[in-house]
């Protein structure tokens, strides 16, 4: 999962972005007003950050998640089949 958004309650929605999309990441931080809500670790690495957002910036937000999913499957479709772990 690189990025998802879904609804909390009737007046705000949830992030979700991989912390691989560091660019992303910093964007939201620095010009967005959303409160961290979680941090996903494995092995004392931050692998994902999730933000609460309200109601009025969901088209921003979902901007964001379409760009960044859009971002990994094209690079997905660009490696070559031998880099690939099939059968």
């Amino acid at each position: 999962m690189a990025s998802e958004l879904w609804r909390l309650d009737e007046n705000n929605f949830a992030i979700y972005i991989d912390s691989e999309h560091d660019k992303e990441v910093r964007n939201i931080k620095r010009s967005r007003d959303w409160p961290i809500i979680a941090t996903y670790q494995k092995g004392g690495q931050i692998i994902g950050l999730q933000w609460r957002l309200p109601e009025s910036d969901y088209r921003k937000a979902k901007r964001i998640e379409t760009r960044i999913n859009k971002n990994v499957h094209e690079s997905a479709k660009s490696l070559p089949t031998s880099d690939l772990n099939i059968g």
